[in-house]
């Protein structure tokens, strides 16, 4: 019966995984805002770039971190240890996965701009980049934050 109950947990909490990145996904069109960039503070096309691209950057790196938060709570899940080992795997599957749609996404949003200068379309594709990781660390936030933890032995 207590297996049963760890299968089930098991699928409810990879279902909210796999429904956050599918949300993520799903998300896609909505680039179009300038929040990011107007907070660099320039008119300049080519110093904005510069600025979208430290923003990018620093949300590939944030991005990072709140994957080994989730892999770490994960490890620390009052689940049983064939369970977790097998999230980890997917969790690691959807980061991968999340990357290549995130690049080709915004590849996609970057050249939307038409006649658009250069410097403009990669705005637009850095733009993407940042609000999709932002999205994606939302979402493991959201999603691994409900996971209860083993309890110490001590």
């Amino acid at each position: 019966m207590k297996e049963i109950h760890r299968q089930s947990s098991f699928f409810k909490h990879w279902s909210l995984i796999a429904a956050g990145l599918a949300l993520v996904m799903a998300h896609g069109s909505a680039y179009s805002s300038t929040i990011a960039q107007d907070s660099c503070e320039t008119s300049d096309v080519y110093a904005i770039r510069s600025c979208m691209a430290a923003k990018a950057n620093a949300s590939e790196d944030s991005l990072r971190v709140a994957e080994n938060r989730a892999l770490l709570r994960i490890k620390q899940w009052d689940e049983a240890p064939s369970i977790s080992i097998q999230v980890e795997r997917r969790l690691q599957a959807t980061g991968r996965t999340f990357r290549i749609y995130r690049d080709a996404q915004c590849g996609l949003v970057g050249s939307l701009g038409g006649a658009a200068s250069y410097g403009m379309l990669e705005v637009n594709q850095l733009t993407c980049i940042y609000d999709m990781n932002l999205d994606r660390i939302k979402t493991l936030e959201n999603t691994l934050g409900s996971l209860s933890t083993r309890q110490s032995d001590y």
